[in-house]
């Protein structure tokens, strides 16, 4: 109907209370519409209404039990609640629905990677990119389980891979100059850190990482620089953790 598509047309330009207020309307004309639920859902989470989410997304999966985007969205929002072992239920369940949901082995990989269980997470990222071979983030997070696991040769593979792909990523370099520190290479590591800040200025922890660098490598000065600029950083981003470590380090290098 009406309230329908301009609900849609409203969600799709960033409108999400007027997308909300017509999905009401939608929903008491039709309170059994599947689709309705699932997209205010969509919009209720996108302006931080988590438990209304949740509760469009259980309606919807009632409605629907068949709907994997359903059963991803709900996933998505039990991972972000905290609740790793129903978000990996769900991630199963719209997997089974949707055997070819590359976000959804992706998501699930992470979940399993937080959780230890290192080679499922492999499995799912491995999937995610048998299913999508230029999926650059599944390499990106195959690499740093390969890194846990000291399997820094496979790392770099995903890393470069990963790179080939999308040569502007940050974090690929960034992490791919800590496995590269680690086999000591530190030439290409710090060329790989340099590569990171350029590309994402505000990159604390890869000034904090280079200064460390600097410093094994007897280049004091350049050290403390970066350490110093990895110290504003992470206050100006509130992370008082990483501050204080950095200002420790600083310190002993005094």
């Amino acid at each position: 109907n009406a309230y329908y598509g301009r609900a849609t047309a409203k969600g799709a330009m960033g409108d999400y209370q007027g997308a909300i207020a017509d999905y009401d309307r939608v929903i008491r004309l039709k309170p059994n519409q599947a689709s309705a639920y699932l997209n205010r859902a969509v919009a209720k989470n996108a302006i931080g209404d988590r438990a209304g989410a949740a509760t469009d997304y259980d309606r919807t999966v009632s409605l629907n039990p068949n709907d994997a985007t359903a059963h991803f969205n709900r996933a998505v929002g039990f991972a972000q609640s905290g609740d790793r072992a129903k978000a990996i239920a769900e991630y199963t369940t719209a997997l089974k629905l949707n055997p070819k949901l590359v976000e959804a082995y992706n998501n699930r990989g992470g979940i399993h990677f937080t959780m230890g269980n290192r080679q499922a997470a492999i499995a799912d990222y491995s999937e995610a990119i048998r299913l999508k071979s230029n999926y650059a983030t599944a390499y990106l997070n195959r690499g740093i389980v390969f890194y846990s696991t000291r399997e820094y040769r496979q790392a770099l593979l995903d890393y470069d891979r990963g790179i080939a792909l999308e040569p502007n990523n940050a974090e690929l370099y960034f992490n791919r100059a800590v496995t590269k520190s680690q086999l000591q290479s530190y030439d290409q590591a710090l060329a790989d850190y340099n590569t990171a800040i350029r590309l994402q200025p505000n990159h604390a922890l890869a000034y904090s990482n280079r200064g460390l660098l600097h410093a094994q490598l007897q280049s004091n000065p350049a050290a403390t620089e970066d350490l110093k600029k990895a110290a504003q950083l992470f206050q100006s981003q509130n992370n008082t953790a990483g501050y204080e470590s950095v200002m420790r380090k600083l310190e002993r290098m005094k």
